[in-house]
């Protein structure tokens, strides 16, 4: 019989697995737990995400349907799925996992998200910048407003791009990805390299 110390040391060493991303040590962990509770959706849940996040793609969907029984209309599950099947290019899969995650929750942040980040690797501009202006009226998050300008970049709406990139840096000057992302664009701006130096020097 397994002693609650040590399955209490084994949630303790797996959650710190997952908030250090080590994703190859979590997901011994998370098997371990899953043998002795192999019913226990959480368990099976973080087990599934350390096994993505190693790249053992087909394990990890094959975990998530073992929870999608115990829970069935779970956000947690299809997003998960969704992300696997993005990580392994899989768009068309991905796209609708999502939006079964979506028809459980319209509201549901992240998928939103997903959704808008594989329309735009499908090159479908347009609607991907439709969804994400629909999350940021909602939600001026930064991040999202990011998501927003690298999908004009890639439809080369490079005016619109920049406009959003320096009204995060007036706000928030130290932040990193826009300052980096902002830097890359005007190196691809005829007559704007200069603004690149100017900004590669301010880091």
């Amino acid at each position: 019989m397994v002693s609650d110390r040590h399955i209490k040391s084994l949630v303790e060493k797996g959650n710190d697995a997952i908030r250090n991303e080590a994703w190859d040590e979590g997901s011994k962990i998370f098997n371990e737990l899953c043998e002795i509770f192999p019913e226990n959706p959480s368990a099976l849940t973080n087990y599934s995400l350390c096994l993505m996040y190693s790249s053992n793609y087909t394990k990890a969907k094959e975990i998530l349907d073992r929870v999608e029984k115990l829970t069935p209309l779970s956000i947690t599950v299809n997003h998960n799925r969704g992300i696997c099947l993005y990580l392994e290019r899989d768009l068309d899969k991905a796209l609708e996992s999502f939006k079964k995650c979506l028809r459980i929750d319209k509201d549901h942040e992240e998928s939103w998200l997903m959704c808008a980040k594989i329309l735009r690797d499908k090159k479908d501009y347009s609607d991907a910048i439709g969804i994400l202006h629909n999350i940021i009226k909602k939600n001026p998050k930064v991040d999202f407003l990011i998501e927003l300008s690298i999908t004009h970049i890639g439809n080369n709406e490079f005016e619109q791009a920049e406009n959003i990139l320096k009204k995060i840096l007036d706000v928030k000057p130290d932040n990193k990805p826009a300052r980096e992302i902002l830097i890359k664009l005007y190196k691809r701006i005829p007559g704007k390299e200069s603004l690149a130096l100017e900004f590669e020097e301010g880091r």
